[in-house]
């Protein structure tokens, strides 16, 4: 059998009502009287057969309302059934069917800190629930998750055990998260830096008050009235900042306050600037007042809707038909187990320094492992309000900058598919009309420098590096090269002269000569990838810098980018690495 062709029926083998969010970017629709009237590609599953169509979300207006302002009809769509467009997806039951978790606590769950909960057991999970403004934590186990409405609030935006309001963080943990609903209330929002300025999209007030600024700190002197917290962000006449509020002063160990107890209070005031230092929080704020201040909602700390952090382990990581509402990244799956991310629709909203992906994968498994990963027939809208600081938007980390092991060390990926996803992206427009993401599909490393070599003196010729000096670190057989014009991947396979330091060394292929370049080191392992197949995606690329990107040193055996044609939309051309 043609491996291919293989590898698509493994895939097939391994996935074995409307609900309108009045938020940007959506609109309604109602299910279809045939649900499933796509044509499905040779070979595929695009979800909708065996989708539970009395889900809660779709949106049929996709290719209308997740468009740009003012920008015209598509070249081109997708001819099969699309995720949260033709079929539904997220919760299945309507809220008021769902049971309050945070009154109806289940057996076996118990309070970390306030919202937080907790549970030891080894095979959770958690179905038909309402998760609102409750963080939940996994620290022994697996958790399975189906038909929730999960939805970050004032309690949870900043504060939850983890990288995300849902963490399985164990070696031998598996995250299985299937027709759930994503989302935040009206006092958490990834958009709040945009409160009161002239980018906002209408973001609802929380808090007001008469204050005064000085010195960076925020002294609320009296008519308090609402919720106050920190990580929000104020807005009076004239401010001309992006002023968040960080942590309280007096009286203490506050992290909120409401009404006329917020009176009297003090708080350190920072401010938001973005071009300046990548979105850190640290200028100076202006002294003002007494003024009349208002706040907007909490902008989250969270990075993702949910986290694996299997390190050590090998565990599963399975999302398929969730809605996702307003999140930056999907989730961060640190694991060296199957990763199958298909059938979801979200939109994505950043903030300013996010590293947003639709899963961040981070794996470490602390062995040399081969990882099935999918990202398969999800349907994407990144919104036009999000910042400009998107790294990708389909594709993940190949290696992980904390798992710098032995030499020899190796994740390899077999295969690494991410094809028939379907995807606005919009540019940002704030702070100001530009790319938000850098690219729409990308194979990224961060594997850790093991060496660092001084750029004069170091070269290739023939098979052979020759380094003058060694800045840091120690060179060892079985590292990887790496340099601006090298051209990789390029591998030390015995010492010449050098041991560990200057001198010589050979290496297992004759890579083009380079004979002066700059960011000279080496690496443990940068990610190889067995089989890459990148086919069948349709993209609106106007908020993205490129179609494709594959960072150097990445090790690929075999590749596919043609076999069935990824088309930007806007144009109707079909993309590869090379053109789009």
């Amino acid at each position: 059998m043609n491996k291919g062709i293989f590898l698509l029926v493994g895939f097939i083998a391994l996935l074995g009502c409307s609900h309108v969010e009045a938020r940007p970017g959506h609109g309604g629709g109602n299910v279809v009287a045939n649900p499933c009237p796509g044509i499905v590609p040779s070979g595929q599953d695009d979800g909708c057969a065996t989708a539970d169509k009395t889900a809660q979300f779709i949106n049929t207006a996709f290719f209308t309302n997740a468009r740009q302002s003012g920008q015209s009809a598509y070249s081109t769509t997708p001819t099969w059934n699309i995720a949260g467009v033709t079929y539904p997806v997220g919760q299945i039951t309507a809220d008021a069917g769902l049971v309050d978790f945070g009154t109806n606590i289940p057996s076996g769950w118990t309070v970390v800190s306030t919202g937080i909960y907790q549970n030891f057991g080894a095979s959770l999970s958690l179905s038909g629930y309402y998760i609102n403004d409750v963080g939940i934590y996994v620290p022994n186990g697996t958790l399975t998750l189906t038909n929730n409405h999960i939805r970050l609030g004032k309690n949870t935006c900043r504060s939850f055990t983890g990288l995300a309001q849902i963490n399985v963080n164990y070696s031998g943990g598996a995250l299985d998260a299937e027709n759930n609903t994503w989302d935040t209330d009206s006092t958490c929002s990834w958009q709040a830096e945009l409160y009161g300025t002239s980018y906002d999209p209408g973001l609802p007030q929380q808090f007001s008050a008469n204050v005064t600024t000085a010195s960076n700190v925020l002294t609320i002197n009296s008519g308090g009235s609402g919720f106050f917290a920190e990580g929000q962000f104020l807005n009076w006449a004239g401010i001309g900042q992006q002023v968040r509020v960080s942590t309280n002063i007096s009286p203490g160990g506050l992290k909120n306050c409401t009404g006329s107890a917020c009176n009297g209070t003090t708080w350190t005031v920072c401010q938001l600037v973005t071009a300046a230092n990548n979105g850190a929080c640290n200028a100076t704020v202006t002294d003002v007042g007494p003024v009349n201040a208002t706040t907007g909602p909490i902008q989250p700390t969270a990075n993702a809707a949910m986290r694996l952090a299997a390190t050590g382990g090998t565990g599963a990581f399975t999302a398929k038909y969730n809605y996702i509402n307003g999140y930056s990244t999907l989730a961060a799956a640190g694991t060296g187990g199957t990763t199958i991310t298909a059938f979801n629709y979200m939109r994505m909203v950043g903030k300013t320094s996010d590293h947003d992906n639709l899963i961040a994968q981070l794996a470490d498994p602390g062995t040399a492992t081969t990882i099935p990963y999918y990202q398969k027939f999800n349907t994407v809208v990144w919104d036009h309000w999000a910042p400009s600081t998107g790294t990708t938007l389909f594709g993940t980390f190949l290696t992980s900058a904390s798992a710098n092991k032995a030499a020899g060390y190796q994740i390899t990926y077999d295969p690494w598919d991410i094809s028939f996803n379907t995807a606005v992206i919009n540019s940002t427009l704030y702070p100001s009309s530009g790319v938000t993401t850098a690219s729409a599909w990308r194979a990224l490393q961060q594997e850790a420098a093991v060496a660092t070599m001084a750029n004069a003196g170091t070269s290739i010729s023939g098979s052979v590096l020759t380094i003058a000096t060694v800045s840091t670190g120690t060179i060892a057989v079985g590292d990887f090269v790496e340099c601006t014009a090298c051209s990789g991947p390029i591998q030390i396979s015995s010492f010449g002269t050098g041991s560990g330091g200057a001198g010589t060394y050979n290496l297992n292929v004759t890579p083009t000569p380079v004979a002066s370049s700059t960011s000279w080191r080496t690496s443990r392992y940068p990610g190889q990838v067995v089989n890459m197949i990148g086919i069948g995606n349709y993209w609106d690329l106007t908020g993205a810098g490129t179609a494709f990107i594959i960072d150097g040193q990445t090790r690929i055996t075999s590749q596919d980018f043609t076999s069935v044609p990824n088309k930007n939309m806007v144009t109707g051309a079909s993309c590869t690495p090379s053109s789009c």
